[in-house]
């Protein structure tokens, strides 16, 4: 097989397969020379493609019938930019950065999560392009099939690393539309309800949110020696905590509807309601009610002594169409976060993967 770049969203299955099952993306970046090398040397070529090794590895998704799984290849010689039965090819015309390419095996490579983000921003919905940097800077990953839920993962990026790969990447329309992005992207979320929570509260008016200060995601709480002695813990860890409010948003999933859990819930609302800091829990249900959520919005902002500003029109109607798009992949369930699955299941901290 020659050498075979995987971009786009045949990268983003590969990177997604890798952090279901592996729990991280292990693949090693390739320098400089090396990585022009092999860039020099990619073709787009069908029949030296070995398809049924890749559909093995999760790199491209498996056929249906003999319909071939969709690939797309980049490539730096304009000659073989063309279409082709089952593949798409994109000529790469700049000067990647090094790390921009992991290699997964012999002849076989896949775009970093900071280049594969660049390529989808060209074309994506704003909406979807922010829902995949929270899921590359979350702990957790969406699976790379259509069906599943999300699982624990390892960081695949961070917000330095990012702004340092845009840095040394030259401009191109969809390195501009992540640096607009960077303002409103966060590390540590957990879940898709996570995220959309997240972006809900704090993208800014004219895109659709409430434009709340960011909050830290999964930040733990240090208790006061009476407070930790009393409940026997030394911290909490808080979903969304809005510190210049003091306000701890819990994103509820149907994990909390048993019994055991609401008596933890209660738990930890007492503990954290001893240091001031009020817990507003947040559910699936909510998200998809705009009047309830901006409720919480408006607590948040009264607490924290902002400004909170109604609702236009307009604004409303941005608001819904955010809405819509980032709770489309819920499909009316309510997910479980990564964690709360892995608690029932047994398996690691995804900070431990790798």
């Amino acid at each position: 097989m020659e050498p075979a770049i995987f971009c786009h969203t045949t990268a983003l299955h590969a990177l997604r397969s890798s952090r279901t099952w592996r729990g991280c993306i292990p693949w090693p970046a390739l320098f400089s020379e090396r990585q022009r090398d092999v860039l020099r040397a990619a073709n787009g070529h069908r029949d030296r493609i070995d398809v049924p090794w890749l559909e093995g590895l999760g790199i491209i998704p498996k056929r249906e019938g003999d319909a071939p799984g969709p690939m797309h290849l980049l490539v730096a010689n304009r000659s073989v930019h063309a279409k082709r039965p089952g593949i798409r090819t994109h000529q790469c015309s700049i000067d990647l950065p090094e790390g921009s390419l992991l290699e997964v095996a012999t002849d076989c490579y896949v775009c970093s999560p900071a280049l594969t983000l660049v390529q989808l921003a060209a074309t994506a919905e704003r909406a979807d392009i922010l829902k995949i940097a929270y899921e590359f800077m979350g702990l957790y990953t969406l699976p790379a099939e259509q069906d599943g839920e999300a699982s624990l993962a390892a960081q695949a990026l961070t917000i330095p690393s990012l702004k340092q790969y845009l840095r040394r990447l030259p401009k191109t329309k969809g390195s501009g539309i992540v640096r607009d992005l960077l303002p409103h992207l966060a590390e540590r979320s957990r879940s898709p309800l996570e995220t959309a929570t997240t972006l809900l509260l704090t993208t800014p008016g004219a895109h659709g949110g409430f434009g709340l200060k960011m909050p830290s995601l999964n930040y733990k709480v240090e208790l006061d020696s009476e407070v930790a002695e009393a409940f026997g813990r030394q911290t909490i860890e808080c979903d969304l905590y809005f510190e210049d409010a003091r306000v701890d948003v819990e994103c509820n999933s149907r994990y909390h509807n048993n019994e055991h859990q609401r008596q933890l819930d209660d738990e930890r609302a007492s503990a954290l309601a001893s240091m001031d800091i009020l817990v507003l829990p947040v559910s699936i249900s909510q998200l998809t009610d705009l009047n309830k959520l901006e409720r919480i919005a408006k607590t948040i902002a009264a607490r924290s002594g902002a400004r909170y500003r109604p609702r236009a029109k307009k604004r409303l109607l941005r608001q819904a169409a955010l809405q819509a798009a980032l709770l489309e992949d819920f499909r009316g369930e309510e997910p479980g976060t990564a964690a709360e699955q892995a608690e029932e299941s047994g398996d690691v901290d995804p900070e431990s993967a790798c």
